[in-house]
């Protein structure tokens, strides 16, 4: 399924970047590395899933008398609130390693960017993941986002500090796992070398 995605996206470029601009805003210069991180993440664990998930063993407690298995099991749901800045490669590229592993995926993108993320899962199930296991929730973040919370069973999301650690304190408090990309944690270095006028306006792009 994520060898087929990944030829997917590539033959349909054009679409994605087109919904991708129409949504977000962005140059298409910009807009393109999102359908290629996504192309590149599927056939990367696609290639790499028996790395990943077979069974390892470990030396136990008692060298020779016993042994450790290491075996990796799926989470269950996986819940992904992604923004709207990088909606194709932000609404895709952590679910895909989730599905990878047995989860089942709920994703719910910005409002501004539903199209974008509904296409992705539309990649999917034309890829042949069976119906359901990827699913796209759509509504104002306030009241989706508790409810997807409290029914996944791990949380993936990107966007401000404020709302990550509100999402951390839920999470915590049902003790299911997260990660959390938060805005406010990427400097930028300007070395005393540097042009200052491509520097600022590389700053207010990155921004």
């Amino acid at each position: 399924v994520l060898l087929r995605l990944h030829d997917l996206v590539l033959d349909r470029l054009d679409e994605i970047l087109d919904l991708t601009i129409r949504e977000s805003g962005k140059a298409r210069k910009y807009a393109f590395d999102e359908p290629l991180h996504v192309a590149l993440t599927a056939r990367y664990y696609a290639r790499t899933a028996q790395r990943h998930l077979t069974t390892s063993r470990r030396t136990g407690v008692t060298p020779l008398l016993t042994r450790v298995e290491v075996n990796r099991v799926p989470k269950g749901v996986v819940g992904i609130i992604a923004p709207w800045n990088y909606p194709f490669t932000l609404a895709m590229s952590d679910g895909l390693p989730a599905l990878m592993a047995g989860n089942a995926v709920v994703t719910k993108p910005d409002h501004q960017t539903m199209l974008t993320a509904l296409l992705g899962a539309q990649l999917l199930e034309e890829a042949g993941l069976p119906e359901d296991l990827w699913q796209v929730v759509a509504g104002p973040g306030p009241e989706i986002g508790p409810e997807l919370i409290r029914h996944a069973d791990y949380v993936a999301f990107t966007g401000s500090t404020v709302t990550g650690r509100s999402i951390a304190r839920a999470c915590a408090d049902r003790l299911i796992g997260c990660s959390l990309e938060l805005g406010g944690k990427n400097p930028i270095l300007v070395l005393r070398d540097a042009d200052l006028e491509r520097a600022a306006e590389g700053a207010v792009r990155a921004c």
